[in-house]
């Protein structure tokens, strides 16, 4: 995502350029000043009944294109914007756990600091004159303390896990269930443990989504409906990777007693 938003970036210091009637011969948008002109052209009655006076490729560049580009910038930073507490869950990612012990001292510092100043201090809130006063369900310095212990529990998990294993997201969570001892020795870090499992540290979930989307509604499939798409990917995310020989008979069955002529 951080790839995209800078390449649009550039598209909008290119865009500027063309505004400032700068020659771009890679864009596109520098490409079309015949077809421009002929619009302009067919424009022309449209103009002149409104009192309007042409308009160029540089000034559509400046006041239609370049402010389209920042606001879809902006409308990505806002959809996938993700806070330092949050993103500081990923400190529980036992691939991020160094495999060096002399690395493990400084391992997670500032993310459980993130993490102890978000949910280890009070939270106020005000709401038409009535005062709240949150209190942490841990003290920040507990949080930290029982962290710089933790890590290396993780750190022994690690290299007893498998490859297998450590792309589990899960992992952690279910050694932790696996092992009573370990969560009564280190109750607050079970505690954020099942957080992580539940917060998402990444917007990967949503990237495959889209990626998912972008496979199956291709140009030749741009009049699919919305209802449809939704079912082909929730058909293609949790159906069955095969059908039985009954599974597809049905299937097809069922398609061909449509009211309208489908040939199969």
């Amino acid at each position: 995502m951080r790839n995209l938003i800078d390449e649009l970036e550039n598209l909008s210091n290119r865009l500027t350029q063309v505004g400032d009637c700068v020659h771009d011969e890679e864009l596109y948008f520098s490409k079309l000043p015949m077809i421009w002109d002929l619009i302009d052209e067919r424009r022309e009655l449209a103009r002149r009944l409104r009192d309007e006076g042409p308009i160029t490729i540089q000034q559509f560049a400046e006041e239609v294109a370049r402010p389209m580009v920042y606001s879809l910038i902006q409308e990505l930073e806002d959809a996938f914007h993700c806070s330092p507490a949050l993103g500081a869950f990923s400190v529980f990612d036992m691939r991020h756990v160094p495999s060096n012990p002399l690395e493990l001292g400084d391992y997670g510092q500032t993310s459980i600091s993130h993490i102890a100043d978000h949910y280890g201090e009070a939270k106020q809130d005000t709401f038409m004159g009535h005062h709240v006063v949150a209190q942490p369900e841990f003290p920040a310095e507990i949080i930290r303390r029982e962290f710089s212990a933790f890590k290396h529990q993780m750190f022994i998990m690690k290299q007893r896990a498998s490859e297998t294993d450590l792309s589990d997201p899960q992992f952690l969570l279910k050694k932790l269930t696996d092992e009573p001892i370990l969560q009564q020795t280190f109750p607050v870090m079970s505690y954020f443990v099942l957080l992580s499992s539940l917060i998402p540290t990444s917007t990967a979930c949503v990237e495959r989504v889209f990626s998912l989307m972008n496979s199956i509604c291709t140009p030749l499939r741009s009049s699919m409906s919305q209802e449809t798409l939704d079912n082909i990917m929730r058909i293609v995310h949790e159906g069955a990777t095969s059908l039985s020989d009954n599974q597809l008979e049905r299937a097809i069955n069922h398609f061909t007693s449509k009211s309208r002529k489908i040939y199969v």
